[in-house]
């Protein structure tokens, strides 16, 4: 066979190439579950491509059609729609699915928190397919189902931060193994309201009636008060975590609990040392001490989570020093 029959051959096996251009379409950004790690999203993507050898609508019928794949997806996405049509002198292959997506969610911030969720689109074997390059395109989403004041979701989209990019990613064995993935970064933000009201109210509406501690009289009415609380907290606790992964860090609502379980701790350990020492004028004074220190601690420590958002160890030592300063001031 001649070079010239074999160069003509070659070029008949190679599919001409193209430029895709990529848009998405939210439908409906389903339940969040932080214990799998997971969130399901009903997307439609759209992909446009410029071809020359469809001219009508029966051409489309033998139309070339790119393959695609969504990573991270933790089985088979189910397809709702799936439309190859003719548009503005282009074709535009239409697909919507429904897919059950792995993410890595950041409960640091909880029940604060804000989550970057990915949607990662990629083209496999890219030049055998013809594909040179892909883009962007547009980005849009039903506002009845994504972000309004009226969603029943435990997250709201926020629609400014809808963030498409296109990676080349498998450069690491040279130009041609460049693997083109579309990207769709969605961030989310909780609302926090429920956590707010069954959670932080009934804690911190325990912790003022733990105040009444250090004016009992009777120490064994003090202690069995301060126990009640303790295992309260040890309870709520509990009951946060059938709701979140086992995690290798203490979240935001974690250390506001815990510092109220300190807190209970170091009340039982003053009624034991108020009760050795007596009714006397000194016991009367730790009792004062303690009560003011507590109040201080529990409003202005609340407040500093709900306004900052923020609990540190730097934190606890600047509340803990502003109440010893207060109650030194009053005493």
């Amino acid at each position: 066979m001649s070079r010239r029959s074999k160069s003509r051959r070659k070029s008949l096996q190679t599919p001409p190439l193209r430029t895709l251009k990529v848009g998405f379409t939210l439908h409906k950004l389903g339940h969040i579950e932080p214990k799998q790690g997971t969130f399901v999203v009903d997307v439609g993507i759209k992909i446009r491509w410029g071809d020359d050898a469809v001219q009508t609508d029966k051409d489309l019928e033998k139309c070339w059609r790119p393959e695609w794949v969504l990573l991270g997806t933790s089985e088979e996405p189910f397809v709702r729609d799936d439309t190859l049509e003719r548009k503005d002198d282009e074709v535009q292959h239409y697909r919507r699915v429904r897919a059950i997506v792995e993410a890595d969610l950041n409960l640091r911030q909880f029940p604060f928190d804000s989550q970057d969720l990915t949607l990662r689109l990629r083209f496999p074997r890219h030049r055998k397919q013809g594909i040179e390059a892909v883009s962007i395109g547009k980005v849009e989403h039903e506002p009845r189902r994504l972000g309004d004041s009226s969603s029943t979701l435990e997250y709201l989209l926020d629609k400014s931060s809808v963030v498409t990019e296109v990676l080349y990613e498998g450069d690491k064995f040279g130009e041609e193994n460049r693997k083109p993935t579309a990207e769709l970064r969605l961030l989310l933000h909780r609302r926090p309201a429920y956590y707010l009201w069954v959670v932080g109210l009934p804690n911190f509406l325990c912790s003022l009636v733990g105040l009444g501690t250090f004016l009992m009289l009777e120490h064994g009415d003090r202690m069995n008060l301060v126990l009640t609380l303790m295992l309260t907290v040890v309870a709520y606790r509990f009951t946060i975590g059938e709701r979140l992964p086992v995690l290798p860090y203490l979240t935001l609502l974690d250390k506001w609990l815990l510092s109220f379980f300190c807190l209970y701790a170091g009340a039982a350990a003053e009624c034991i040392t108020v009760n050795w020492l007596g009714p006397t004028k000194l016991s009367r004074r730790i009792d004062a001490f303690a009560l003011v220190f507590s109040l201080t601690f529990i409003v202005v420590g609340t407040a500093h989570i709900i306004v900052v958002r923020s609990w540190s160890t730097s934190t606890v030592l600047c509340l803990a020093s502003a109440a010893s300063l207060i109650c030194r001031m009053m005493f």
